[in-house]
């Protein structure tokens, strides 16, 4: 159960966790046409983070955005999205 967080999306962050932590799992791709890097190199692990964060597992979406942090090539407009996620954790 879920306390402290009240929204009737809980549902959809939920099914939403399954399908990237799925995602999380498969080998980057060597395909080269409309491949996003960013995706694997850290959005599954953003959106993963900020899943958890809305079903209240707060130390859990911090265990993913220190992850990203790790990336030394992280663009800096993410860098400062996930510090400030990191301030809400």
């Amino acid at each position: 159960a879920v306390t402290g967080v009240q929204t009737c999306a809980l549902p959809i962050y939920e099914l939403a966790l399954i399908f990237l932590q799925t995602s999380l799992k498969l080998s980057k791709t060597t395909d080269i046409l409309f491949v996003e890097n960013w995706i694997y190199d850290y959005g599954l692990h953003l959106e993963i983070g900020i899943a958890y964060w809305w079903l209240g597992e707060k130390q859990t979406a911090k265990v993913h955005f220190t992850e990203i942090l790790k990336n030394h090539k992280l663009p800096a407009n993410i860098n400062e999205v996930v510090q400030s996620n990191l301030k809400l954790c």
